[in-house]
């Protein structure tokens, strides 16, 4: 189906199934299930995917044209994770009966998957877990704690890294799980954010949790390809391009340019230098991500680029957002960071409160720079001691004098 004659489609659709989102709430994550299965039901999910899978087996392109005529309506806003992460990186690396078993169920929203991935003491270093995941016969036992999970209380399955080998080398004795949330020895508890707002982030906490064998995703022991894997379609979400074009079109930066003219104009004072060279800033910091998105998108689209792009649009968005929120209270002072008790803060505040988290979460800056660095302008990797060294080995060197 040519692109044009899709569009025609799609607009129909919308007009006669959605509803406009102006002066709508964000969607329980009931309704964005509700949602996210008419969808699917019209025959808008999964569009990239292959048919026998519950796709469309169609092109990025028209999944792209889909979300642009989408935005004014009212989508599912929780199943990202699912949708732009968890279902690409099944598909490059499940069996094929784990695919036919989970793919068709997140297309219509009836599985909400998350990451299990980072640990109270292996955030960065994703590859120091000490989850561990230990055979009993047929099935696996999984001990350990996940942590900064998003929406865990109302996800169904979790996509856990787990050290199934503790005497390979650490990279090399890791293991992916398919872990239900529901399933006996799973404790979820909520973290409290600093703005106090939302309950988005979550730790995980598994006790003898048993999981049947062909829970495994990817091969025993090749968990850390799994996880890159993961990783790769994470950052390409970030970014918007890849299996995720589209999906991230619908969302409002927290605090955009003109909110910043809005909030600076509200003073009736004229600006200062000061305050044009700022706003001037952020401007330019947004046009100069939003064409960087559109060459990475176009560059995978045509074939032109290849490899991880969405590690410099990660790393993009997490200087530019960092960079707005300073600006924003450079701008406003004090009205920017202070409220009433009782009353939620604005856009301004929560941007401030939470101008770490694009540094931060996917994988910091620091991450983002390397994968720049090493995997697409080729400089050579930082020296590794431990790569060949059992992960028991690694783990009695680093215990203090005495504890070995």
């Amino acid at each position: 189906m040519n692109l044009d004659q899709f569009r025609r489609q799609v607009r129909e659709w919308l007009s006669s199934n959605l509803e406009l989102k102006a002066g709508l709430p964000k969607p329980t994550d009931a309704e964005d299930r509700v949602l996210q299965a008419k969808i699917a039901d019209g025959g808008y999910a999964g569009l990239p995917y292959p048919v026998e899978y519950g796709g469309r087996g169609l092109t990025p392109g028209h999944q792209e044209i889909f979300y642009e005529e989408a935005a004014p309506y009212r989508l599912p806003a929780g199943l990202g994770v699912s949708l732009g992460m968890i279902a690409p990186t099944l598909l490059d690396c499940a069996s094929p009966g784990v695919l036919a078993e989970h793919l068709p169920k997140i297309f219509r929203g009836e599985e909400k998957w998350i990451q299990l991935l980072s640990e109270p003491g292996a955030g960065s270093d994703l590859a120091g877990s000490l989850t561990r995941a230990d055979r009993d016969g047929d099935r696996w036992i999984i001990n350990g704690s996940k942590v900064w999970s998003t929406d865990a209380a109302v996800a169904d399955y979790g996509f856990c890294l787990a050290r199934t080998d503790f005497d390979r080398p650490k990279h090399r004795g890791l293991s992916v799980f398919a872990m239900p949330l529901q399933a006996p020895g799973v404790s979820i508890q909520v973290i409290a954010k600093s703005d106090g707002c939302d309950t988005e982030f979550y730790q995980e906490y598994f006790s003898d949790v048993a999981l049947p064998a062909d829970a495994l995703i990817g091969a025993l022991n090749d968990g850390w390809s799994v996880a890159q894997r993961l990783l790769f379609h994470e950052r390409n979400f970030s970014g918007g391009v890849g299996y995720s074009v589209g999906l991230r079109a619908k969302t409002k930066e927290s605090v955009s340019v003109d909110d910043l003219i809005a909030a600076v104009c509200l003073r009736g004072t004229p600006l200062t230098e000061r305050e044009e060279d700022l706003l001037a800033q952020a401007y330019s910091n947004a046009v100069v991500h939003n064409q960087l998105s559109k060459r990475v998108s176009s560059g995978y689209t045509t074939g032109t680029l290849s490899g991880p792009w969405g590690s410099l649009l990660k790393l993009s968005s997490g200087l530019k957002e960092h960079r707005r929120a300073a600006i924003a209270v450079e701008l406003c002072g004090s009205a920017a960071i202070t409220w009433d008790d009782g009353s939620e803060n604005g856009p301004i505040g929560s941007s401030w409160l939470n101008a770490m988290v694009m540094s931060v979460a996917g994988g910091s800056n620091e991450m983002q720079r390397n994968t720049v660095g090493e995997k697409l302008l080729g400089l050579p990797r930082e020296p590794v001691v431990d790569r060949d060294v059992s992960f028991r080995e690694s783990l009695r060197r680093r215990a203090p004098a005495g504890e070995g």
